[in-house]
């Protein structure tokens, strides 16, 4: 399948930063997020006895061992929304592994084509924004995001999904080169990523930030 581009929009970044309450950057707005802790946990991302196979199949036993993140909150209200998340994180020498399960509401078990999962990835405290979104139809679409879009980045990455009787879940694979590094990160080092479920509805939000998390990964295991 051929792999579209993606542009980062200056509304999407700014929605993430005032959830992660990082400082304000180039022309970005007043962060409106609370504080609480819990909506950016930490976590230690271990290192994985064996990579799991990106296949969009969430095997538990492949994921034994891996870090597991908060469940959704909404954005608005920080309650727990209708659709159900589960995240979980490792890594080996070469990547970063990312897992989920989104379960949604009984009356709408079945994904619709414009549903989507993105993740930021901010490994550094004044580097750049990475953005890896799929789809439930299998689409992949990638993002830079420093002062300004870069419309022409792209990366090696890999993703799977597939979809369930309650959802869809799906498996990342994203090399540490993609994220300007030439290894894993030391163990005393930080690196920010935010899961976005965005969905539709039949609400007047059918493109809002309808449930995130925030996780700060701090340190790497190994």
């Amino acid at each position: 399948m051929k792999r579209r581009k993606c542009v980062v929009t200056k509304a999407v970044v700014l929605l993430v930063n005032s959830l992660l309450l990082l400082p304000a950057r180039g022309n970005a707005g007043v962060s409106t997020g609370s504080q609480q802790n819990y909506r950016r946990p930490a976590l230690t991302a271990p290192m994985l006895k064996q990579a799991p196979v990106v296949d969009g199949k969430v095997d538990r036993s492949e994921w034994q061992g891996a870090a597991q993140g908060l469940p959704l909150m909404d954005r608005f209200s920080g309650a727990m929304p209708e659709e159900k998340g589960v995240f979980q994180i490792g890594h080996d020498a070469a990547a970063p592994y990312v897992a989920f399960r989104l379960e949604r509401p009984p009356y709408a078990r079945q994904p619709g084509a414009e549903d989507r999962i993105e993740f930021f990835v901010h490994p550094e405290s004044n580097g750049p924004d990475f953005t890896f979104i799929l789809y439930p139809d299998g689409r992949k679409l990638e993002g830079l995001r420093t002062a300004s879009a870069d419309l022409g980045w792209e990366c090696p990455w890999d993703g799977a999904v597939r979809v369930t009787e309650t959802g869809w879940e799906g498996e990342l694979r994203i090399p540490f080169t993609s994220l300007d590094r030439k290894s894993a990160p030391a163990a005393a080092s930080t690196c920010i990523v935010t899961a976005v479920s965005k969905r539709s509805s039949t609400g007047s939000r059918r493109w809002g930030l309808m449930s995130s998390i925030a996780s700060k990964l701090r340190p790497w295991g190994t």
